[in-house]
């Protein structure tokens, strides 16, 4: 799989994923976060943390992180209302479901963002 120019991801990379879903993990923990809302933040980060790695070849770019933070606030009321919707009884996120989902929204988040950047880099 191709990734902005390079082929795989890179053993930093890979360390930055599980560190920082680690640490948000840890975070959430100690901080005595409910299962839901930790699941939902580790979710976040790491959605985030591979479509900003995948994506590295537009880091150069401010339009770039602009409309990573634009996404960012649409994925948060995205899950804080689905969060709010779900039953009081649900504890925990379904992870299964999530990786599903994650998937679907990491692949269209990453082609509208390269498209944007490039888009409005180019001046088309």
């Amino acid at each position: 799989m191709r990734i902005a120019g390079r082929k795989e991801f890179s053993a930093w990379e890979w360390a930055t994923i599980f560190g920082l879903s680690g640490a948000t993990l840890v975070m959430c923990e100690l901080a005595g976060i409910k299962e839901r809302w930790a699941d939902a933040a580790v979710y976040t980060v790491l959605l985030f943390t591979v479509v900003t790695l995948a994506l590295r070849a537009a880091w150069g770019r401010p339009v770039f992180w602009r409309n990573l933070l634009g996404a960012l606030v649409i994925h948060t009321l995205a899950i804080i209302a689905t969060i709010h919707v779900l039953s009081p009884r649900v504890q925990r996120l379904p992870w299964l479901l999530l990786t599903a989902v994650g998937i679907a929204e990491g692949l269209v988040m990453a082609s509208v963002l390269w498209k944007r950047t490039v888009a409005q880099t180019t001046g088309r």
